[in-house]
């Protein structure tokens, strides 16, 4: 199309220059211009054309003629004008006038403009006229265009400037396109032909576009020469052409979003019987195409190059036999996305290729001789070998090898395609953490649709093969509810991949463990099996740290989950070596196997936080999945050594530990004072068990010889007489609850029951349990149950017991840190035919006490000697709000059974908190003395400081008393303080009904006021602490009955004066032997240290007058008194007979005295005694002159009625 359209184009410009000759053959030159309408016409009428000449000028540029015209225009008849010359200058060679040929020195055309346009029904218009290629009635035989070809190739120089190329492509419907400075040259040099074309491309298309011809042969090219048989060659170049640009006018594949190439093609034939050589080179810079998920790929800059047989290449492309190819590719910053064949985005920094590509004899494509380089951030290779097309693999056969510098581990998934197994592609994205291999060699050959061979070993084999450095490799990354295993670091060693098989083998590594330090591993060998198929994962080696790591590495592991929580709250220490195998299915980590042996020297092993410590562990201990086992592990616990063999897995015999333990061993590790009862040791057997759902239980054993209980009965064991003790632990995965069951068989048997929620981490260990008599324990749901029946008990000394096994060896209370062992006491039910309790001897008791969740507190008691309820609220173990006691009786008596411990003291806490309390007493008695009914309230004051005692009254026949008090519950002056007053009606009937002294006094009224302080109470009881005063006014009364210590020491002071007076054989007894009578009883006492001061005590009554002063110790019941005795004589006969008996002439002088002066002359009858020794033995001495007691005289209490 192209030449037949120069041709035409030729005979334009010959039939033009025949016009120009044609006036120089008239010599005519200068009148050129006047010749233009009749050469026009002649010009029309000759080409069957329309002609227009708007100027015609000739002169002579030397010899040769220069012919001018302007503004030439051909044209169809009734047509638009198919050509348009602006502007066309010629210089015609005179030599060539006198040849025959038109020669021109230079022809210059300006301002051509060519039109190209295709219809809608796809013909080429050009100039106006159609192009049809399918004419078969056009001469294209190149005979035809010999002539004119061979006359353009002897031209000197023709050039053309200014030329546009309008193409309108209306069947695309695409804009008009526009080149509008074509320049184009002809001419010859070194033995050349020439042919130039150049023109510059929109601005929005490209840069430029050029094409060179070149045709080898003379200037003058004789007829004899055919012009197809010179040698020729053609250039093309194309630079900076945005090809998303073209899509108007080309089919540029939509995925190409922007990117310009530069295009530069030879073809060249040097001899006709040579095939056309062609080279191709393309360079294409800042490509982007759009993917279909809208993700864009960028190749920053790609040189393509071809060299080879334009046939070949024809060939290769329609799929026959060709010859080969030689081609080189280079790209920099490139990515790649096949999502057929890698899952990710394929970023190369640099890659260079080349080598021969053909079709052979069956037009397989094939590729030999292919050098490949890959650099990127992941890899640096190279690569030789070739590639063919086969028939039974779509993506053909390789034949690859090389060598890579780097490559990093943790993209070595990018590289393998699709058909490798999902989940091994999985775990490697995220196992292969890090490492650099380093000096590596690859391999691959065989078919590549079944690449990397794994399901089809047959089809090839692929290997890569290096040294790894500083390796990360987490062979079970964690999952959702799934734990991780500890992955490897600082990897040093060698990895191996052979189809889909990956084999790393470390010198060392190290495995951190959060937390803790890192275990150290040496010769570890991890193989990866199967990556296409069942992946499986291998690792074994040689590991070395401290035991806590090993422990940490249980808990941070899904090992905690397959050993069922063995060791979750287990403690260790000491160094391990453990040999170790891991094996993972990767498609279910759940079915992973471990083995491994602990190999310990001197360590140390803890199961629970509670449990005692392994020590000095000698052995070895082996482990699986399933369980642990050994054979000759030795060590020490609870002070005894012991041995630990047997198996402890599902449905194995167990895991069996005999030994010793000592008393002192299990204070250490309890360090709890109440251990101290127990003295010298005992041999014990426990045996562990899985049963074959995994349930773990725990048996133990011991006859208890050799040990001592030093307890309260009915648990005091000597040691020489065997006990029988048992500890059965179960576990039941079904209702995740652990049981413990205890068992103590003596003279009566001690049942604990105790409930573990497995998992939980709230409260107390064990949520709820119960201890006491077999028969009477259940398992509760919650809380701490006591249900028990016993013969005799000393509820004080366990009470006592109880509390030292409350606190540290030293007597300190201990501190709860972290956890408790055992939940809240929320019931007791305990029956007894005697218990000693609070210092009370109980018959037939019978005690239910209840607490609920909130801490409400409900007791009731039943006994012999007490009866009644108790109500309170438990908070945080003190007693809050009221506490309330009602007891229809109590009766209280502080004798001691032979049977009670005899050290069982309570103390009292110092820091002693009394709540709110209200007490009723229907029947009170006090060492068998009734004192009927007591009431009394009190409640908590001054921030805690204080307790008021706000009222409290005793009612008893005869008798009612009434009082209030304060506690100091802090500060240096604690203690308890009391006022009271009693008012008597009857102190006859109040001492007979009570019984404190029956049938001693008889009627009797008054009153007696008491204010009492008792230091240190209730923290001590010395009563040489008790301070304070009384004041006694007592009225008509009588001591009938001389029992009592305080009667018996009147009447001896009695009946030690008036025997003076039995000389005079008169019945001076008639006064006191009806018993002695008092008219008034008065005087006040003051306590102090432990001892009464009797001060200004008087007792008047119609047998005389006794005043006592001095001191009674109370705590040592010792006298140390003054006594003074008046008998009461009147001016009956025995009282002359006395007087005179005694001294006549002082008796009549007392006589008259008496009568006239009205001096009393008893008081020459008086005695003073001293009295001591003790209350129930006193000791009187007459004396002869008033005494003052020798007892130093105490400051008086600080308090006053």
């Amino acid at each position: 199309m192209v030449v037949r359209g120069l041709v035409r184009l030729a005979l334009l410009l010959y039939f033009a220059l025949m016009l120009s000759l044609v006036g120089l053959r008239y010599l005519l030159v200068p009148q050129l211009d006047n010749l233009r309408p009749y050469l026009a016409q002649k010009i029309s009428e000759q080409t069957g054309l329309h002609v227009q000449l708007q100027e015609l000028k000739g002169d002579w540029q030397g010899w040769n003629p220069h012919i001018s015209v302007m503004d030439l225009s051909l044209a169809e008849p009734g047509q638009e004008p198919m050509l348009q010359l602006p502007k066309l200058e010629a210089d015609i060679s005179w030599k060539s006038l006198f040849s025959g040929s038109l020669q021109l020195r230079q022809l210059d055309v300006q301002g051509l403009t060519i039109p190209v346009r295709r219809d809608p029904q796809g013909k080429i218009w050009v100039m106006g006229q159609v192009l049809d290629l399918d004419d078969d009635s056009q001469d294209t035989e190149p005979q035809a265009w010999q002539g004119p070809a061979r006359w353009l190739l002897q031209q000197r120089g023709i050039r053309i400037q200014g030329t546009s190329l309008q193409w309108q492509d209306e069947l695309r419907g695409a804009p008009a396109l526009s080149l509008p400075a074509i320049e184009l040259q002809m001419g010859y040099r070194q033995g050349w032909h020439e042919l130039t074309m150049a023109t510059a491309l929109p601005a929005n298309l490209g840069e430029s576009l050029a094409l060179e011809l070149r045709v080898q042969g003379k200037r003058r090219l004789p007829d004899s020469v055919d012009v197809t048989e010179l040698p020729w060659e053609l250039k093309v170049q194309a630079l900076g052409v945005d090809t998303p640009a073209l899509r108007p006018w080309l089919d540029v594949p939509s995925a190409f979003d922007k990117g310009w190439i530069d295009l530069r093609a030879q073809v060249s034939q040097p001899k006709l019987d040579q095939a056309i050589h062609m080279q191709l080179a393309a360079q294409v810079r800042d490509v982007g195409v759009l993917t279909e998920s809208g993700e864009r790929l960028q190749v920053e800059q790609a040189t393509l190059e071809l060299d080879g047989g334009l046939d070949a290449m024809q060939a290769m492309v329609q799929g026959k036999r060709s010859a080969d190819v030689r081609w080189s590719l280079g790209m920099s910053g490139f990515g790649l996305r096949l999502p057929d064949l890698f899952a990710d985005y394929l970023a190369v920094d640099q890659l260079t290729a080349q080598g021969l590509v053909g079709r052979d004899e069956q037009a397989r494509l094939s590729v030999g001789q292919m050098q490949l380089g890959l650099r990127n951030a992941d890899l640096d290779a190279q690569l030789s070998g070739s590639w063919r097309e086969d028939a039974h693999f779509e993506a053909g056969v390789a034949d690859w090898q090389g060598q890579f510098k780097y490559l990093n581990l943790a993209a070595l998934v990018n590289y393998l395609p699709l058909t490798v197994n999902p989940l091994a592609r999985e775990w490697m994205q995220a196992g292969l953490v890090q490492g650099a291999v380093r000096d590596g060699t690859i391999r691959v050959e065989g078919g590549l649709d079944t690449f990397p061979y794994g399901l089809s070993p047959d089809d090839g084999s692929f290997e890569v093969a290096g040294a790894l450095d500083n390796g990360i490799v987490d062979y079970q990354p964690a999952r959702l509810k799934r734990l991780a295993w500890p992955r490897l670091e600082g990897v040093q060693g060698s990895i191996r991949m052979h189809n889909d098989n990956l084999d790393i083998m470390a010198q060392q590594a190290r495995m951190p463990i959060a937390k803790h330090q890192d275990i150290a591993l040496r010769d570890i060998q991890t193989h990866i099996t199967a990556l296409e198929k069942e992946s499986f994962l291998k690792l074994e080696g040689l590991s070395q740290a401290p035991a806590t790591s090993y422990l940490a590495l249980v808990h941070q592991s899904p090992l905690d989950a397959l050993l069922d929580g063995l060791l979750s709250e287990s403690r260790v220490q000491g160094d391990w070596t453990v040999p170790i195998k891991l094996q993972i299915p990767l498609d279910n980590a759940e079915d992973a196997q471990v083995q491994g042996q602990i190999q310990m020297s001197n360590g140390e092993f803890q199961y629970m936080p509670q449990a005692p410590s392994f020590t000095a562990l000698r052995g070895e201990l082996a482990f699986n999945e399933r369980g642990v086992s050994a054979q000759n592990l030795t060590g020490k616990i609870l002070g005894g050594d012991t041995q630990v063999s047997g198996v402890l897995e599902p449905g194995k015999p167990g895991l069996r530990l005999t030994g010793v333990l000592t008393a002192q061993g299990l204070e250490q590790y309890l360090e709890l004072k109440g251990l101290q009862r127990l003295k010298g040791q005992t041999p014990y057997s426990v045996l562990m068990k899985l049963d074959s759902k995994g349930s773990f239980s725990l048996g133990a054993e011991s006859e208890l010889t050799g040990l001592e209980l030093n307890l309260p009965e009915p648990f005091h064991k000597p040691a020489e007489r065997a006990a029988k003790l048992k500890a059965d632990w179960r576990s039941d995965l079904a209702t995740k609850m652990d049981r413990l069951q205890v068992s103590l068989e003596d003279r009566q048997t001690l049942l604990l029951n105790l409930q573990h929620a497995q998992g939980s981490r709230q409260g107390s260990y064990f949520q709820s349990g119960s201890v006491g008599t077999p028969g009477l324990t259940t398992w509760p749901n919650r809380g701490l149950e006591l249900h028990s029946r016993y013969g005799q008990i000393d509820l004080d000394a366990w009470e006592l017991v109880v509390e030292e096994f409350a606190q540290n060896l030293d007597g300190s209370p201990m501190k709860t840190t972290g956890r408790a062992l055992l939940p809240l006491l929320e019931r007791v039910r305990l029956k007894a035919d005697q218990a000693f309790f609070r210092g009370q001897l109980l018959d037939q008791l019978e005690l239910d006490s209840t607490e609920d969740a909130s801490g409400k507190l409900y007791l009731s008691l039943k006994a012999t000697q007490a009866e009644g309820r108790l109500q309170a609220q438990h908070q945080d173990g003190r007693f809050t709000g009221l506490f309330s006691a009602n007891f229809s009786r109590l009766y209280i008596d502080n004798r001691r059974p032979d049977w009670a411990w005899p050290d069982a003291e309570l103390p009292m806490d110092d820091d002693l908190h009394v709540p709110a309390i209200s007490l009723k007493v229907d029947d009170l008695q006090i060492h068998g003395m009734h004192f009927g009914q007591l009431e009394a309230k009190g409640k908590p004051a001054g921030k805690g400081q204080q307790w008021k005692l706000e009222n409290f009254v005793l009612k008893a026949q005869g008798m009612q008393l009434q009082g209030y008090g304060t506690l100091a519950l802090r500060g240096p002056q604690r203690g308890l303080e009391l006022i009271a007053n009693s008012h008597i009606d009857n102190l006859g009937r109040f001492v007979d009904t009570s019984g404190v002294l029956t049938e001693s006094i008889k009627d009797g009224d008054g009153t007696v006021q008491a204010a009492l302080f008792w230091s240190d109470f209730p923290w001590t009881l010395d009563k040489r602490k008790i301070s304070g005063q009384f004041n006694v006014d007592l009225k008509k009364g009588r001591f009938i009955s001389l029992k009592s210590r305080s009667a018996k020491l009147l009447e001896l002071l009695s009946l030690q004066s008036i025997s003076r007076l039995s000389r005079l054989d008169l019945d001076l007894f008639g006064a006191v032997k009806e018993g002695f009578a008092f008219d008034s009883l008065t005087g006040r006492m003051n306590l102090a240290q432990g001892k009464l001061e009797l001060d200004n005590y008087q007792i008047r009554g119609p047998a005389g007058a006794i005043s006592l002063k001095g001191w009674i110790d109370i705590k040592d019941e010792t006298l140390d008194l003054v006594a003074v005795v008046q008998p009461n004589l009147d001016m009956s006969g025995a009282a002359i007979a006395a007087y005179f008996t005694v001294n006549p002439l002082v008796g009549v002088g007392a006589l008259l005295t008496q009568w006239l002066m009205q001096i009393p002359m008893r008081s020459h009858l008086s005695v003073t005694y001293a009295v001591t020794g003790n209350i129930d033995d006193p000791q009187l001495k007459e004396m002869d002159l008033p005494a003052v007691s020798t007892a130093k005289k105490e400051s008086r209490p600080r308090i006053e009625p």
